[in-house]
């Protein structure tokens, strides 16, 4: 579904393929393992998404210049540290905070986002991805099913 936006005079198409990702390792060796498996190029960005509250969630990008398509990977959680509320045991601690860029999809550790003529491309690399010894699982979504879409347009 191609959906575009017009925000004052900037247009923003929003149709991409998305691809949850389920698997226990980092970031960066996921980025790692997807660029040796995919034969692709990603890269950590120099700045991360940021989201009101101060939640950050690292991002690995790569322009595919040939095909005209970009992919980003986003981390689908983030942690930030807070105060424990007054009138518990441990009110004095401090505590991490689980925060999901998307909240509705809280199980998915990861999204890989394929703009442009996706269709195809995506059922090849899903083959590809759900081949790798780390990878628990991983599968399509669509994305009108996702009420927080918006955060992902990096």
């Amino acid at each position: 579904m191609i959906t575009t936006h017009k925000i004052g005079e900037i247009h923003i198409d929003d149709s991409f393929g998305l691809i949850a990702i389920h698997s226990g390792i980092e970031a960066f060796k996921l980025a790692y393992e997807l660029n040796g498996c995919l034969n692709t190029r990603f890269q950590r960005e120099k700045e991360d998404l940021e989201l009101p509250g101060g939640l950050s969630f690292p991002v690995f990008a790569w322009e595919d210049e040939l095909n005209d398509r970009t992919w980003t990977l986003f981390d689908n959680e983030c942690q930030t540290l807070g105060q424990v509320t007054e009138g518990n045991l441990f009110s004095n601690e401090s505590a991490y905070k689980v925060h999901y860029l998307i909240p509705e999809r809280k199980e998915v550790d990861y999204f890989l986002k394929i703009e442009q003529d996706y269709e195809q491309v995506a059922i090849d690399v899903l083959k590809k991805i759900v081949e790798l010894p780390t990878i628990i699982t991983a599968y399509t979504v669509q994305e009108d099913t996702i009420k927080s879409k918006l955060n992902l347009i990096y």
